[in-house]
C-alpha cells in the first residue's frame, strides 16, 4: 500500500458528468461531500485501537490506511471548488452533514455504544466502498465508462485504493473484538446512514441546481437505472457475503483489479 498524492484537472468536466444524467451526477456529488467528511471519521475510529493491532504488519498497513484516507479527504475537497463554480450548494450540505451527523452524533454514539461500535461501523463502511470499487472495475461494467474524463480518473484512483486497504479496518476489529454481532451491528448502522445521506444529499443538490429543469429531472430519474442499475444486485451480493460468520474481505480476489486501474492511471507502485 502506497500513499499517493495525485492531481486531477477537472476544468473540462461538464455539469452532468456521470452518464449525462443529472440524478446520477448528483448522487456522486453527494458522495463528494460524504466521503471526505466520513473518511476523517474512519481515521478517528481506528486511532484509539492502534496499539491493539497484534502484528507489526497490521500496524504498518494501518499507517498507510490513515495516509490514504487523509489524501482522499484532500482530493475530494478540491472537487468542491468545481461544484462551487457550477453554483451547486456544496458548502451548505457539507455544513449540514458535518454539524448534524458528525459533530453532534459521533460523540453521542460513542458515549452510548462505545468506541468499538464506531470501529465496527467503519469496517462496514469500508466494505461498502470496496464493494462499489469492485463493481466499478468488474469487466463489462458500465459505471466507469459512464464517468466523464478526469472525474472518472479520480474515482478510479479512489476506488483502487479502497480495494488496496479493504481488509485493514476489518483485521483491526478482529484483533480488538472478533464478535459477529458487533460486526453485524456495524453493517446495520452503516447501511442506514449511507443510504439515507447519499439520497438526501442528492436531493439537496437537485433542489439547489438552478439549471436543472423539471423536464430533465423527470427524464433522468426515469433513466437512472440505465446508469447505475448494476450497483443494486452487486451491493446485495456483497452485503450477503459480509454477513457470513466466516467472512473475510480477502476471500474475494480483486487486488488485481486495483493494480490494473492504478497502472492505467500511471499511479502503480
Amino acid at each position: 500500500m502506497k500513499v499517493r498524492k495525485p492531481s486531477f484537472d477537472l476544468s473540462a468536466v461538464s455539469r452532468y458528468n456521470f452518464g449525462d444524467n443529472a440524478v446520477a451526477t448528483h448522487l456522486l456529488n453527494s458522495f463528494h461531500v460524504i466521503v471526505p467528511i466520513g473518511e476523517l471519521y474512519f481515521i478517528r475510529s481506528v486511532r484509539p485501537f492502534l496499539k491493539e493491532a497484534k502484528s507489526n504488519e497490521l500496524k504498518s498497513r494501518l499507517k498507510s490506511f490513515i495516509g490514504q484516507e487523509s489524501v482522499h479527504d484532500q482530493v475530494h475537497r478540491q472537487v468542491w471548488n468545481k461544484l462551487r463554480d457550477q453554483g451547486l450548494p456544496v458548502d451548505s450540505f457539507a455544513r449540514f452533514f458535518s454539524d448534524v451527523v458528525i459533530k453532534h452524533s459521533e460523540s453521542l454514539y460513542n458515549r452510548i455504544f462505545g468506541a468499538k461500535a464506531s470501529l465496527s461501523a467503519t469496517v462496514a463502511f469500508e466494505h461498502y466502498t470496496a464493494a462499489l470499487a469492485d463493481t466499478l472495475f468488474t469487466p463489462g461494467s458500465r459505471l466507469r465508462a459512464s464517468m466523464e474524463g478526469a472525474m472518472g480518473d479520480l474515482w478510479s484512483w479512489h476506488a483502487a485504493e479502497e480495494l488496496e486497504h479493504k481488509s485493514v479496518a476489518f483485521d483491526l476489529l478482529k484483533d480488538v473484538d472478533d464478535n459477529y454481532l458487533l460486526r453485524s451491528a456495524g453493517m446495520a448502522v452503516a447501511t442506514s446512514l449511507l443510504t439515507f445521506f447519499t439520497f438526501f444529499g442528492a436531493a439537496w443538490f437537485i433542489a439547489g441546481d438552478k439549471e436543472l429543469s423539471l423536464e430533465r429531472l423527470s427524464r433522468d430519474l426515469w433513466n437512472l437505472n440505465s446508469v447505475i442499475g448494476e450497483v443494486w444486485p452487486s451491493l446485495a451480493n456483497h452485503i450477503a457475503d459480509y454477513l457470513r460468520p466466516d467472512f473475510h474481505p480477502d476471500q474475494k480476489e480483486n487486488y488485481s483489479l486495483a493494480a490494473a486501474a492504478l497502472a492505467e492511471l500511471k499511479l502503480a507502485g
